[in-house]
């Protein structure tokens, strides 16, 4: 409820809290003098100067392009971000006295909070933590199938969430179709994965946009690789074109990196694999000259890492894009333009695609492109 509040004094409507999570890192935290929550054992309070704070909405609304005030916003969202961060920490660390158990289970929208979600790995005793890809009421209906399915079925469950492509298979007809009299695009088919992970990763060294369609959509709100717009995390520029021009979003949002499980450790400070894109790790001083774009104004970045198990197509354009480059890492965000959910159809992939800037829509066997060149990143 307290972040809940903290994002309707910025931004009006409702699911706008990753916003506030990636504008905090451009405030000072301690500026505005906020106290922090008051935490007692699980029970959690908001002080009444918080209170008292966000129903200024007219000093803390943002309005894009209103640079005088940004300042003074983002301090609030860092004051914000830090009370709820320490909250979270200060139950969890009373939860592992009253039980000490090893392994943390977190779920909620608040479980999308990465930044929150790093320190609990790092700064608690539990060992494990375990948030599910959607911890929000969407995943609370898979919860629900398993409890009906264990507790009062009595049937067992093998099943774990390894990962996270649980929407329905396209099938190969309904890509076919979709692509039927697309006379506006330049339409390819290629049947062998490795020629296409090879244009591909063509593409993307010469700074194109690639959007990438492929298998069963995500189930969480993360985009995963299934139905992800990719781009070369080395140019700065690329975040910036890509919040502008094809999500049309604000500036100081961050875009994320994919990478080689094997490699993450060169380029992130994490040791383990972070599949489901949950916790935002601190990159690598070194390697965030290397890869700007997708390292966030703090020196973190919300990471996913591909391992040897994981989607093979995604892997194989990590090692190929690694192979030409020396860098195993890729831009990727969600395939959506803006106030759009995720595409989920072909015939949406297209649509969106027709509707953006993006130089080129892989959706396996077929690679897209358009009869007029979209303008150059940059």
């Amino acid at each position: 409820m307290f972040y809940f509040l903290l994002t309707q004094a910025i931004f009006p409507g409702e699911g706008n809290e990753g916003k506030v999570m990636g504008m905090a890192p451009h405030g000072d935290p301690a500026v505005l003098g906020l106290p922090p929550l008051e935490v007692d054992g699980p029970q959690v309070t908001i002080p009444a100067r918080w209170f008292e704070i966000l129903r200024e909405r007219g000093r803390f609304r943002y309005q894009a392009g209103d640079t005088s005030r940004f300042r003074d916003i983002a301090n609030l969202a860092a004051a914000g971000q830090r009370a709820f961060e320490d909250a979270v920490l200060a139950v969890a660390h009373w939860l592992h006295r009253e039980t000490g158990a090893e392994n943390l289970c977190f779920a909620g929208g608040t479980g999308l909070n990465c930044s929150t979600n790093d320190r609990l790995l790092r700064e608690t005793p539990f060992r494990r933590v375990f948030i599910p890809p959607a911890p929000s009421d969407a995943g609370t209906s898979l919860g629900c199938a398993i409890y009906g399915l264990t507790e009062l079925a009595g049937q067992p469950c093998e099943w774990r969430w390894e990962n996270d492509y649980l929407g329905p298979e396209p099938r190969l007809q309904e890509i076919e179709d979709a692509v039927l009299g697309t006379d506006d695009l330049i339409v390819e088919r290629i049947d062998d994965t490795q020629a296409m992970v090879a244009r591909m990763v063509d593409l993307l060294c010469d700074t194109k946009v690639v959007a990438l369609y492929q298998g069963r959509s995500e189930f969480g709100p993360r985009a995963l690789g299934h139905r992800s717009i990719l781009g070369d995390p080395r140019k700065d520029i690329m975040r910036d074109w890509i919040n502008a021009k094809v999500k049309e979003r604000e500036w100081f949002r961050p875009l994320a990196p994919i990478v080689l499980l094997e490699r993450a450790d060169e380029f992130f400070d994490i040791r383990r694999p972070s599949p489901f894109m949950q916790f935002a790790a601190p990159v690598h001083r070194r390697a965030a000259e290397i890869i700007p774009a997708v390292t966030h104004v703090d020196c973190t970045a919300r990471l996913q890492t591909v391992g040897e198990k994981d989607d093979p197509l995604l892997r194989a354009l990590l090692q190929a894009f690694e192979a030409r480059t020396g860098v195993p890492v890729l831009l990727n965000t969600s395939y959506n333009r803006k106030e759009e959910p995720i595409v989920e159809t072909p015939a949406q992939a297209l649509e969106s695609f027709r509707r953006t800037p993006m130089h080129v829509l892989a959706m396996p066997p077929f690679l897209i492109r358009k009869r007029v060149e979209p303008e150059a990143v940059g």
